[in-house]
């Protein structure tokens, strides 16, 4: 991903590139280079969710609300699982056999005639609030699987009050809770979009 970010930046127009800094780091003890005070953090697709401890996710918190400038903003999306978590729990074991699991997306590889087609299967542990997922991802050529190549995200999902509580206990007052991107209301599970400001 930092590769790609600094091939990105590249194509940007030079006096663009020159405000632009790419630190590399673990958010729960950011590097000096990234010492601010900043007007906005931005957390996009679900970052925060891989802290998968209350302490790491305050820990990162805490350093967040450090780093921003007075009246500063702290941006972040979590997707609260509910609603998939009661299907997964009550429907039957998904099947052992790859070919039968759901697919997710199927996409070209780079510079080969070889296509690759992901399946995947989600579990809970419920009492660390975490999400498993499980990737399957069947690479075809001709149409026929050649290889299948498996990974693991591990997410930890975090309820609406007990991220409001997280927040103010770093030090932020919640500016809004939205439900999309576009703004629309929290309808008590799905995706969170919180905007929080230093208190």
């Amino acid at each position: 991903m930092v590769a790609q970010a600094r091939q990105h930046v590249v194509g940007l127009p030079e006096d663009v590139q020159h405000r632009i800094t790419i630190v590399e780091g673990d958010m729960r003890a950011l590097p000096m280079a990234a010492s601010g005070p900043f007007a906005l953090i931005c957390l996009p697709y679900r970052t925060f969710q891989h802290l998968l401890t209350t302490p790491d996710q305050l820990t990162a918190l805490r350093g967040f609300r450090q780093r921003l400038a007075p009246g500063g903003r702290l941006v972040l999306n979590q997707f609260d699982p509910t609603a998939d978590m009661v299907r997964v729990l009550n429907d039957p074991e998904p099947s052992d056999q790859v070919s039968e699991l759901p697919v997710d997306m199927e996409f070209a590889e780079p510079g080969s005639t070889r296509t690759v087609r992901v399946r995947y299967r989600r579990a809970y542990a419920l009492e660390a609030q975490i999400l498993q997922q499980l990737f399957f991802y069947e690479i075809l050529d001709g149409g026929q699987v050649v290889d299948v190549e498996q990974g693991e995200l591990l997410l930890r999902y975090t309820y609406r009050y007990e991220m409001e509580h997280q927040l103010e206990l770093a030090g932020f007052r919640v500016v809004s809770l939205a439900g999309d991107f576009a703004g629309g209301p929290y309808g008590g599970y799905g995706e969170q979009v919180w905007v929080a400001e230093v208190a």
